[in-house]
C-alpha cells in the first residue's frame, strides 16, 4: 500500500467503507456479515489511502472503520458492536487474521494511547468471541506481519502493540491451568 492523500489532505477513503455503515444501519448483523463479504469484498480495497492487495484485511478494514471512533472506548464499541463483529469472523480464520491486522494497524494510526491497553481490546475481542485463542497467538508470534501489507508498518509499534497483548495471552494461559 502507498500512502495518497486527496486534494484537501485527507487520505482516500475507499467508498464501500461509507457503503457499509448505511447497510449496518438497515439489517441485521448476519445480513451485514454477508454483505460485506458478497458484496462489497476487499478487492483492491483502499486501506488509508494506500492499495491493499489482501481481500480479508481490506474487508476487515472496512468494517473497523465502520464500527469504531474515538469518541468512545474502543471496549464498548466493541461491545456495542459485538454480534456483528462476531458474524463477520465467524468459521473464517482468515478473516479472523485480517482482522487482527485491521485492529493493530487502526490502534497504532488511529489510537496511539491504546497501544499500550491493547491486551483489554483482545480480551473483549475474545469474550464476545470475535477471534480465537489460536490465531492472537499466531499474529502475537509475528511481530512483522503487518509490513507484508503497510510500508509505513513501524516495527517498535508492533513490538509494543504484542507486549501488551501477551498481557492478555498470559492471562487466558492462566486461566486454562
Amino acid at each position: 500500500m502507498s500512502e495518497s492523500g486527496s486534494d484537501d489532505g485527507q487520505l482516500d477513503e475507499d467508498e464501500r467503507i461509507s457503503s457499509l455503515v448505511t447497510y449496518m444501519g438497515k439489517h441485521s448483523a448476519e445480513e451485514t456479515a454477508n454483505h460485506l463479504k458478497t458484496e462489497l469484498g476487499g478487492k483492491d480495497g483502499m486501506v488509508y489511502g494506500g492499495m491493499c492487495f489482501n481481500a480479508s484485511l481490506a474487508m476487515a478494514h472496512f468494517l473497523v472503520t465502520a464500527c469504531f471512533d474515538e469518541d468512545s472506548t474502543l471496549t464498548s464499541q466493541i461491545d456495542e458492536n459485538k454480534e456483528l463483529l462476531a458474524a463477520c469472523c465467524k468459521d473464517d480464520e482468515e478473516f479472523q487474521a485480517g482482522f487482527l491486522l485491521a485492529m493493530e494497524l487502526y490502534i497504532v494510526r488511529e489510537l496511539r494511547k491504546g497501544i499500550s491497553k491493547y491486551d483489554k481490546v483482545l480480551k473483549k475481542l475474545w469474550e464476545c468471541d470475535v477471534v480465537s485463542e489460536d490465531l492472537v497467538e499466531k499474529w502475537h508470534g509475528k511481530e512483522n506481519a503487518l509490513h507484508e501489507f503497510y510500508p509505513e508498518f513501524v516495527l517498535d509499534d508492533a513490538i509494543a502493540i504484542r507486549e501488551s497483548a501477551g498481557k492478555f495471552l498470559e492471562w487466558v494461559q492462566d486461566g486454562d491451568d
